[in-house]
């Protein structure tokens, strides 16, 4: 009975080396997986976000108008959507409203009412830096994870806060007298 016992753990311990080895295996290519997903992520969209950013004169001014004074193009929703699929799903709801804005933006670039510009370019300042704010801090946390430098603490730091732009948006009658409610 003693020989049938170790014929039989001779027979196991090969066919449980190779179980144990490639479950390890498997657990360590899914880990290497999520990993250089992650680093796609932070390649494509937050290092495109961080460029826009630095590109800036002034780092404190990230918002919609300092984009559009200095590169002379609407660059933030250009980079979410070429990079849709990476952008997380709080940010796209403030880019959903920006978009919107944006759009009524450019066409009351066809009419003359200069307060409903105005209007629109305070709630796209504000929607704009809300993107940028959450994208900010959701690649600080990305670099942080993936071990690489803390690019966005600077900015973020040195950023106007949410409460600055939000007292900057206009007051309820001017939203009311332009129909605006949705944007906000």
């Amino acid at each position: 009975m003693n020989d049938s016992y170790k014929e039989l753990l001779k027979m196991l311990v090969p066919i449980i080396a190779v179980v144990v080895s490639y479950l390890l295996g498997l657990v360590s290519s899914r880990s290497n997986y999520e990993k250089s997903v992650k680093k796609e992520i932070y390649n494509n969209y937050y290092s495109e976000i961080l460029k826009l950013c630095y590109g800036l004169p002034s780092q404190s001014l990230l918002n919609f108008f300092s984009f559009i004074a200095y590169y002379h193009d609407e660059k933030l929703s250009k980079i979410i959507i070429e990079n849709f699929q990476y952008v997380p799903n709080t940010i796209l709801v403030s880019w959903k409203k920006y978009n919107l804005t944006l759009k009524k933006y450019n066409h009351e670039t066809l009419n003359e009412d200069i307060q409903k510009k105005e209007v629109l370019v305070k709630i796209l300042d504000y929607h704009s830096h809300l993107i940028i704010k959450k994208s900010l801090q959701e690649s600080e946390k990305l670099s942080e994870e993936l071990k690489l430098p803390q690019l966005s603490t600077q900015l973020l730091s040195g950023m106007y806060s949410t409460e600055h732009y939000r007292n900057a948006l206009p007051k309820q009658e001017l939203i009311q007298k332009y129909c605006l409610q949705e944007l906000l």
